[in-house]
């Protein structure tokens, strides 16, 4: 008989709506509570709903693993697996659904990697080779998130040495470890430009691109590729904002938004002035840019102060602040209290609003070694990475 007054939550609430929205790493201790929620902690629908709520992190690799947390500034670092030879030979890593595919620039392997399992996948190429040139992508169909898949794409133009003289699309099946030919996505009409390694949204690649036409003809005009994993072709989405068409000596920093949208985080090479736009969501049949706001502050960090150092990364938060993650060198950084011994490479967290900066946080000293990006967006997630 029920008390009188009391209201019985049905078990499945408590389960999804509750412990669903139980940081990841609190749930590891948590599952020793109940059996049943031991059990579900392993049920696909609540995975991905888990990982649909989980807030973003940074990560960053060197010879370790750095989780950071962005609300708390905490960091979780941990060893780097002996496969992927201690992280500096990694040359890009596309992010989805807290798996990383991550490309090593000395062999050309690619590996599907999750952080938080500590489960790794190696991918053979599929015509014996991947060129330094290639373009990545890792998404999924719509109505099989679980099958994920890698793309590759060929571009002849920029691999003439190879003699190959047709462009190629290619995708791996995680579920069938083959790799076919996509037809109907070739020829490329665009150059993926290779300093953003692209975003995967809700199983989809996008990146920023310029036509292949417009570069021959010296007016350049960047906008949004879309590779669309469920009908296999690529989509052009939008142009960027005008005024902000890529040039790799300033800074066009790419993230997701709101968990499906863009956001694009704009600083020219000689100003530190900041611009924010983002998209509506990229479902919606029409989709273009709004601009969030600008920063004019002469305390602004410089994100790239020079050409060869590692793009910043970026998301903005609930409360519509601009969390950049950024790498800086001794005298980059004109604030008062920067008491950074010479000689040394800081990897600083900035929280940016519409009246400049409102936290700063030293994240440690960066390495000799740094990799194109200075860090990635991540979710931790207990997506399985299938051998």
């Amino acid at each position: 008989m029920e008390e009188e007054g009391l209201i019985h939550l049905p078990f499945d609430l408590v389960l999804y709506e509750i412990f669903s929205r139980v940081p990841i790493e609190s749930q590891t201790r948590l599952r020793t509570t109940c059996r049943a929620f031991y059990n579900q902690t392993f049920d696909t629908d609540y995975i991905y709903k888990h990982l649909d709520l989980c807030r973003q992190r940074f990560l960053r690799l060197d010879h370790m693993v750095h989780v950071i947390d962005p609300v708390s500034n905490a960091v979780n670092s941990t060893a780097m697996l002996r496969c992927l030879n201690h992280g500096n030979t990694i040359s890009s890593v596309i992010h989805c659904d807290g798996l990383l595919l991550c490309r090593n620039q000395r062999t050309s392997m690619l590996t599907l990697w999750n952080p938080y399992q500590k489960q790794v996948r190696q991918i053979q190429p599929p015509m014996g080779f991947f060129s330094a040139f290639d373009r990545y992508g890792l998404g999924y169909r719509t109505d099989a998130r679980s099958n994920y898949k890698v793309l590759r794409i060929f571009d002849a133009e920029l691999n003439a040495q190879d003699g190959k003289d047709e462009d190629q699309v290619e995708i791996f099946d995680t579920e069938t470890r083959l790799w076919r030919r996509v037809l109907d996505a070739t020829p490329l009409d665009c150059k993926i430009e290779g300093l953003s390694p692209g975003l995967s949204v809700k199983g989809n690649m996008y990146w920023i691109a310029t036509p292949k036409a417009s570069l021959r003809s010296g007016i350049v005009g960047s906008f949004i590729q879309c590779f669309d994993f469920s009908k296999e072709t690529f989509i052009p989405i939008c142009a960027l904002p005008v005024g902000l068409d890529y040039d790799p000596n300033h800074t066009n920093s790419l993230s997701v938004y709101k968990g499906c949208s863009l956001s694009l985080l704009h600083q020219r090479l000689t100003t530190t002035d900041m611009e924010v736009w983002v998209t509506n969501p990229l479902a919606d049949e029409v989709v273009a840019w709004t601009h969030q706001f600008s920063v004019d502050n002469p305390n602004l960090p410089p994100l790239r102060a020079q050409y060869e150092i590692s793009y910043p990364v970026h998301f903005i938060n609930g409360r519509d602040l601009l969390v950049v993650l950024c790498r800086e060198d001794d005298g980059d950084n004109t604030d008062e209290d920067n008491d950074a011994d010479e000689g040394t490479t800081h990897i600083r967290m900035y929280t940016i609003g519409k009246d400049g900066i409102q936290h700063r946080t030293d994240m440690g000293q960066g390495v000799f070694f740094e990799h194109v990006m200075c860090g990635y967006i991540y979710t931790p997630s207990r997506v399985t990475v299938h051998n």
